[in-house]
């Protein structure tokens, strides 16, 4: 069990290390080399992105409602890694167009007609700024500085999630965020009964 553990930080790490390499490479990548991008390569990582967020949504719950499990609870600590993979590919497109068009495209999030419902793209955009703010917030500085609110700025994943699946859904018509989107919130409604439903029970016969 000690070199599970040790094995599940390690690779935490090397996720971490994935991040950087990723906001730095991609953005260079497709600001001025985008004709050396593989075509399909943009689709793929949006969709690991979309994976990687799914996996930070059910290991709690899964955690939860298998706590005897000795292998699930450990694979908690890999949330991190894989939520700061996540947002670190968003915010590398971000940074793309920045380097592309220059510090002005950043003035799109506060224009109206960026944030439209009809094509979707409010969801979009929504999972932009909250992977940002998730970004930014993914580390111990952070966590010492903010204190009790870090952990409420961290429940953004949940909007992160839900904004950037129904987006992928909504505006590619790909079904399988959808079923993303169906399990996590399954798992996440079956983990908060079980931690809440004895409680209430014992509440109720005493």
């Amino acid at each position: 069990m000690k070199n599970y553990f040790k094995a599940v930080n390690l690779f935490n790490d090397f996720l971490s290390l994935l991040s950087v390499i990723v906001l730095i490479v991609v953005p260079i990548l497709y600001a001025y080399y985008a004709e050396f991008a593989p075509i399909e390569m943009r689709d793929i990582l949006y969709n690991l992105s979309l994976i990687f967020v799914f996996i930070v949504m059910i290991i709690r719950p899964l955690a939860n409602l298998f706590p005897r499990s000795v292998i699930l609870r450990p694979l908690i600590l890999l949330r991190k890694g894989f939520g700061t993979l996540s947002a670190a590919i968003i915010i590398a497109f971000v940074l793309a167009k920045v380097l592309e068009i220059g510090a002005s495209y950043l003035l799109n999030y506060t224009e109206e007609e960026f944030w439209r419902f009809d094509n979707f793209s409010f969801y979009g955009h929504l999972g932009d700024v909250t992977g940002l703010i998730l970004l930014v917030t993914s580390n111990d500085y952070a966590r010492r500085v903010m204190g009790n609110w870090w952990k409420r700025i961290q429940k953004l994943a949940y909007v992160y999630f839900y904004s950037g699946t129904y987006f992928v859904y909504a505006a590619f018509v790909k079904d399988w965020a959808l079923y993303l989107m169906i399990v996590a919130t399954v798992l996440i409604v079956a983990a908060f009964i079980k931690n809440h439903w004895p409680k209430k029970k014992e509440l109720a016969s005493s």
